[in-house]
């Protein structure tokens, strides 16, 4: 009885090692298609450089200033 108990567990574990190595494999097949699709896409438009500032960076401009010698407590 007890060789029977080692034998079906034995068949399961290889049955588990098996569908682990697929789905490690499925994982890697995904993401190398989705990694030549991405590569594939076409870039996005570049984004217009401007020169004037607006918006919420024209509000920050100033958040930050090094302290000069007069600036001392």
């Amino acid at each position: 009885m007890i060789a029977s108990t080692s034998l079906a567990a034995g068949g399961s574990a290889s049955l588990l090692l098996i569908v682990g190595v697929a789905v490690v494999v499925l994982l890697l097949g995904a993401f190398w298609l989705g990694s030549r699709r991405a590569a594939q896409r076409k870039d996005p438009a570049p984004r217009p450089a401007t020169t004037d500032q607006t918006g919420p960076a024209a509000a920050r401009k100033d958040s930050w200033t090094t302290p000069g010698p007069d600036d001392r407590p």
